[in-house]
């Protein structure tokens, strides 16, 4: 069985100063990890100076590649390995919520797997983060509705970005920060960069916060958990949420400055900062990166110890299925001064049992990947779809292709692979289901494939279809029909002669795949000109979508011609504002999308108001959802409710 090779690689540092020589990357091979059937133990950093001799490590390998003057890395003289709160490992019981009522939920990747979004409901109110609060609406009164509550943070630090919600509970996600010095400016000396001693202009901190929502009228904050770094991503099963951090330590620390740990505050056990241990904190030895990436997760139904684990690595991109959690990151191999350049995906697997952690093993694959739709789990096996290449490359060598590869996700050793898809296009998106892939490319038309995968040791393409336009995002709607949405697009000739393609209004297909080898759209909507967008394209959770009430929604900001610029626009023109809210359709088979009607926050006098790009963005709506038979619309000016039968309004609330 073939096993896919280990290397030492770095990924970017976020920083301009460093974003040239984060490129750069270990040579493969250079060492690998050993893997078990079970549980792989990784070694901990154990001391400061262990620490700061994995740093330098890295350092010095970056330095042999491109050449910095530099101030001192790091004194030796920081503090000793001190004693840490332990963490506790106690396990964590399953609580799946209750669902009664019939009403949505957000649109996540993986049944089972919930993800965290700006509006939630539990059938009886809704939940909704509105800048910096989150309001809790009561809406049992057949669509009417009244402001229950409001959780107020506009004079703290803390930025709420999403939430959860759990029978009695409310879980906040959002970021605060601390104040610290400013970076000094780059000095150039002899035409080389002198990287001045600096740290961060914010210490920021991932934050927690679960409250009780037993008395909707007055919510109570029962925990605060708090890690350095910033939210990578979370999800929740049960009443246990997983959040995942990172926190990049300073490349060029201030001179006579320690290296920090990361740290974190657990509410229960007081209101100061815990580090965590030089004994607690693991790193890969197949390669070392200045950054941590810390793991937590708790059970807010239970008042246990939280479980944190933090690692000397890195991630960008997050997968979690019910039994595994994969974190992903790209790395670049340069070689100074030659640009030769091969960038390969990096996955961390971890098991996941009640709350509890456990590193398995890690692997790479050539290519970068999209985003968490990338990944997948299924019997198993890990399944992983990435880019190699340049596409705007002429050398056939370099020339951009797009590959599948499957893994036994015990070890991560290889099983089989599908490479070489589409020379010249990269990945827009891809969607995984059973044992099938459904991929889409694009240049200059959207080839749609249909990828079987059910023998993992040889996958092969069953058919494609190429039409104009791409898909951002696929969507099932059953095993044999997958929707897209994205943009369509036009040629044109560029200035070198050759047919350039340029995106326009958003558009939305279904496509059937009912015959493998050979997949049709069988219906499509084209909504507005070059210039339009939706959420959608670039976060799934936007969109609104039940196959059993006919119903498909979502919000869209609508560009279209005027009378004047309509006689001469081409594929270039862009259009100008003329509608946000959001579209809704009914979706049957084998008619396809039929258009129900547009809603929208917008009075008429706001239109009149608006500019040629923007209208009055507090009242752009953001998110669509139902309970019942009744559909509800929501922007950060408020509310509107509608019967879902005939969409005619019910009730409004305005914040």
């Amino acid at each position: 069985m073939e096993k896919i090779s280990f290397y030492r690689k770095p990924a970017a540092i976020i920083f301009t100063l460093v974003l040239i020589i984060s490129l750069m990357t270990i040579k493969p091979g250079e060492s690998s990890l050993k893997q078990a059937d079970a549980q792989v133990s990784l070694p901990t950093v154990e001391s400061y100076e262990k620490l700061v001799t994995l740093l330098q490590e890295y350092r010095e390998k970056q330095e042999a590649s491109y050449p910095i003057i530099t101030n001192d890395f790091i004194e030796l003289s920081g503090p000793t390995a001190g004693q840490s709160a332990k963490i506790s490992e106690n396990s964590a019981q399953l609580a799946p919520m209750e669902m009664k009522n019939d009403f949505s939920s957000t649109n996540t990747q993986v049944s089972g797997v919930d993800e965290a979004d700006l509006v939630k409901t539990d059938g009886k109110y809704i939940y909704q983060v509105k800048q910096q609060s989150i309001l809790i609406v009561d809406a049992q009164q057949d669509g009417k509705l009244s402001l229950s509550s409001k959780i107020d943070f506009a004079d703290s630090a803390l930025r709420p970005d999403e939430i959860y919600i759990d029978v009695n509970y409310l879980v906040i996600i959002g970021n605060s920060y601390e104040l610290r010095p400013q970076m000094d400016n780059i000095a150039i000396t002899e035409g080389k960069m002198i990287a001045p001693p600096y740290r961060y202009r914010n210490q920021e901190f991932s934050k927690m916060l679960i409250y009780s929502i037993k008395d909707k009228k007055q919510p109570t904050k029962v925990r605060e958990l708090e890690l350095s770094g910033t939210t990578l991503s979370t999800r929740k099963i049960g009443s246990i949420v997983y959040l995942v951090t990172r926190q990049s330590i300073p490349f060029y620390p201030l001179e006579g400055e320690p290296v920090p740990l990361p740290n974190y505050l657990d509410s229960s056990k007081g209101s100061s900062r815990q580090d965590i241990s030089y004994g607690d904190l693991y790193y890969f030895p197949g390669y070392i990166y200045p950054n941590y990436m810390t793991i937590a997760s708790i059970d807010i139904s239970e008042n246990k110890a939280p479980i944190i684990k933090s690692y000397l690595g890195n991630a960008e991109n997050m997968y979690m299925s019910l039994d595994s959690l994969y974190l992903a990151f790209s790395s670049t191999q340069f070689t100074y001064p030659q640009q030769a350049a091969e960038a390969k995906t990096v996955v961390h697997r971890f098991s996941l049992k009640e709350g509890l952690q456990t590193y398995i093993g890690s692997a790479d694959v050539p290519g970068t990947i999209l985003n968490q739709f990338s990944m997948d789990e299924y019997n198993n096996q890990f399944r992983i779809a990435t880019t190699s290449g340049e596409i705007w490359s002429n050398d056939p060598m370099n020339i951009a292709v797009n590959n599948i590869y499957i893994l036994e996700n015990a070890k991560l050793n290889l099983l089989g692979k599908i490479e070489g898809i589409a020379p010249g296009e990269k990945i827009y998106s891809t969607r995984f289901m059973g044992e099938r892939v459904y991929m889409v490319t694009f240049r200059k038309v959207d080839p749609f494939f249909v990828i079987d995968l059910k023998d993992p040791q040889n996958p092969k393409v069953l058919g494609k279809l190429k039409i104009p336009g791409y898909s951002d995002y696929l969507h099932p709607y059953d095993e044999n029909h997958i929707i897209g949405f994205g943009k369509d697009t036009a040629l044109e000739k560029g200035y070198d002669g050759n047919d350039m393609a340029y995106y326009q209004g958003f558009k939305m297909a279904l496509f059937d795949v009912s015959d493998v080898n050979n997949p049709q759209e069988i219906s499509k909507e084209i909504i507005g000109v070059r210039g339009t967008e939706s959420e959608i394209l670039n976060n799934h959770k936007a969109l609104l979508f039940s196959k059993e009430k006919n119903l498909l929604a979502f919000p869209i900001t609508v560009l279209d011609y005027d009378a004047s610029t309509a006689n001469n626009a081409n594929q270039m023109t862009y259009g100008s504002f003329s509608f946000q809210g959001a579209y809704v359709y009914g979706i049957e088979l084998p008619a396809g999308f039929k258009l129900r009607g547009k809603l929208t926050h917008l009075s008429q006098d706001d239109y009149k108001l608006a500019g040629d790009r923007w209208g009055d963005g507090s009242k752009y709506i953001k998110r669509v959802l139902f309970i019942d038979n009744n559909l509800y619309t929501l922007s950060d000016w408020g509310i509107i409710a509608y019967r879902q039968g005939d969409l005619q309004p019910l009730a409004s609330l305005k914040y």
